[in-house]
């Protein structure tokens, strides 16, 4: 990592654009929902977390993710961790960069990023999107386009592309699988709590809008299965007792029940 930096610096680097105020207006409820959430029900307790909540974020699931993004990711550069959540998992795949730079639309899990990882530079954006000269080696995002249409995905992924250099690779994760519930639904688009939404991608969908952009070396991996009608508290003990059934055999087997993707492609 680099030298330590001051962990209250959080630096702008909002890409303005007009055309983008709707994009600008998601975000900024996303934000502001994700921090009342916090500072509401589990603060930054990772074990109470996964305690309480059994989703595919957490616990023995985000692990076997982890884990098949680390066997796929280029390591030992710079990183932009783009969309970067707050401090839990970092200690996972941060150490393997010689330097790292975490950008967010919550100021509130920069700001604990900040004190936990005070090596790590702290970017902001008001929209999503990131202007700036520098360029990574590597650029993650994850779990953003999960939760941004089709159209803001388009404007997110482009941005990755300027912020590689040449040979840079984009590893987007944890990306919503269009699975069998979406397809029972025959809805793409789903409504959460919030109010907030979750949207539904195909994998020719993603690597359509990838090779738009101008990524090349495209490849497609599956993060994991969610066995219909099981809670994720089951799916949970399937993947702490049998990691390759669930993110290897039952995927492969059937197709409609991924839950997750991953996508790696290169500049």
């Amino acid at each position: 990592m680099s030298d330590p930096i001051d962990s209250t610096t959080i630096v702008d680097v909002t890409d303005v654009d007009p055309a983008l105020d709707t994009f600008t207006c998601l975000v900024t409820a996303e934000s502001r929902l994700r921090e009342a959430q916090r500072d509401r029900v589990l603060g930054n307790d990772l074990t109470e977390f996964e305690r309480n909540y059994f989703g595919p974020e957490v616990g023995a699931v985000r692990r076997a993710y982890n884990r098949t993004m680390m066997k796929h990711m280029q390591t030992g550069g710079r990183l932009l961790d783009f969309g970067c959540g707050g401090v839990w998992w970092k200690q996972d795949y941060w150490p393997s960069f010689s330097e790292v730079t975490a950008c967010e639309v919550d100021r509130s899990a920069l700001k604990e990023i900040g004190a936990a990882y005070p090596a790590v530079r702290l970017w902001w954006t008001r929209n999503g999107l990131i202007g700036t000269e520098e360029s990574f080696d590597v650029v993650l995002s994850s779990s953003v386009l999960g939760y941004i249409l089709p159209e803001q995905a388009r404007h997110h992924i482009a941005c990755a592309y300027r912020l590689l250099g040449e040979g840079g690779q984009l590893v987007l994760t944890r990306v919503l699988a269009y699975d069998l519930a979406a397809w029972l639904r025959g809805r793409r688009l789903v409504d959460l709590p919030g109010p907030r939404f979750a949207y539904h991608y195909s994998k020719a969908e993603l690597v359509r809008v990838l090779r738009d952009v101008g990524f090349r070396d495209i490849r497609y991996h599956t993060l994991g299965a969610r066995l219909p009608g099981l809670s994720w508290r089951i799916n949970q003990a399937l993947y702490k007792a049998a990691p390759p059934l669930m993110t290897q055999a039952f995927p492969a087997m059937f197709p409609f029940f991924k839950v997750q993707h991953m996508l790696t492609a290169r500049k």
